[in-house]
């Protein structure tokens, strides 16, 4: 058997696997359609469909199908060929394991006990008529030492829980941390949506900016919204805080952002 008849072999049973995945529709947010002839048609949860089917999201849609082997989220208006994404999940999961496990460093940085921040619960952007006092079960750096512990065991959706109830107690740079982590949290535990509308809540500037831009960047570019990965990067790509290696990730990010328009 020669070596182009082999190739040729290969080829053809990756087009037939793919073709015959069945994807089930797992998670639906907003405007989700379907192509059907000339027309566009309503995607409900739990629908099945063929992968070969183009899809469409409305502006600040959702969606989220599994394979056998995967999931494929999209998280940006626009119209999408189902199989592409198939063939190309299996790649881009690879460079996500890659960002997360270089941005575990962030999540599990030590940081010194506050004696401000922690323990006051409410709303300080906006004057709160009434501050009330945490319980020390409440204490947020301890929600987020217990989440660090979470990490450990590899228990990520009980880390982003309790990184988002520290987030909640928390103000400033310390808030945009926990927020952070717990994006990160979402992330390694395969929650996509999730870690996304973590990433878009944080503000833009501040210590965490570069490593909010560089995980955002990741999954927009995962889940179709390269416009965006495109802004968050050129907005951090002369910062000074763009240090080490996360030069060259930002870097590798805006190519690959490039090579998709």
């Amino acid at each position: 058997m020669t070596k182009r008849f082999l190739l040729v072999l290969i080829i053809v049973y990756s087009a037939v696997t793919i073709h015959a995945q069945s994807v089930v529709t797992a998670w639906i947010e907003g405007q989700v359609q379907q192509r059907s002839g000339n027309s566009w048609t309503d995607i409900d949860i739990g629908d099945e469909l063929r992968s070969n089917t183009v899809v469409r999201l409305g502006k600040s849609s959702f969606a989220e199908f599994s394979t056998s082997n995967n999931t494929i989220t999209l998280s940006s208006e626009g119209t999408y060929d189902l199989s592409a994404l198939i063939a190309a999940s299996e790649e881009q999961a690879g460079k996500r394991a890659a960002v997360v496990a270089k941005m575990s460093r962030i999540v599990n940085r030590q940081t010194p006990r506050s004696t401000v921040v922690a323990g006051v619960r409410g709303s300080f952007e906006g004057a709160p008529e009434k501050t009330e006092w945490a319980l020390e079960d409440d204490d947020p750096e301890l929600l987020a030492e217990d989440a660090k512990q979470y990490i450990a065991k590899e228990q990520y959706l009980e880390a982003a829980d309790l990184f988002g109830r520290a987030a909640e107690d928390s103000i400033g740079e310390v808030r945009d941390e926990y927020q952070y982590s717990q994006a990160w949290s979402y992330t390694a535990a395969g929650k996509t949506i999730d870690a996304i509308k973590t990433l878009r809540s944080m503000q833009t500037q501040g210590y965490f900016e570069v490593p909010r831009a560089i995980l955002l960047a990741r999954l927009n570019l995962d889940t179709g919204a390269v416009q965006e990965a495109l802004r968050v990067l050129e907005a951090v790509e002369d910062n000074p805080a763009l240090v080490g290696e996360d030069i060259q990730l930002v870097k590798d990010l805006k190519q690959e952002a490039l090579a998709s328009l």
